[in-house]
């Protein structure tokens, strides 16, 4: 379900990037700041954006998210199709989907 999926990577990143802001912090204590100091405000800025993720997630309200809206996340159960067919167009399949495809 997109609920769990959402919450899983918000942790995951919020443990990243608390690591990255540890070390950005460490580094700058003990030697001069260098690419720490960028190193720290990207770890600050996906700690916001994973937060907010986290937030979105415990809300139920993912519908408008890009990639948690999506309809392979939503409708989980009835088709789990995550190429992008959302027009309702039959597509093809790719080699190997299908039972010719060949091991090189």
């Amino acid at each position: 379900k997109g609920q769990t999926a959402a919450k899983v990577t918000a942790i995951t990143a919020m443990l990243i990037s608390s690591g990255m802001i540890i070390y950005a912090v460490l580094s700058m204590l003990s030697k001069s700041a260098g690419s720490e100091l960028l190193l720290g405000f990207v770890g600050a800025y996906v700690l916001h954006q994973s937060y907010e993720l986290w937030t979105a997630a415990q809300r139920d309200a993912l519908d408008s998210h890009p990639i948690f809206g999506r309809d392979c996340y939503q409708n989980a159960g009835e088709n789990n199709n995550t190429s992008g067919n959302e027009g309702g167009v039959e597509r093809t399949p790719v080699p190997a989907e299908t039972d010719n495809a060949v091991l090189a």
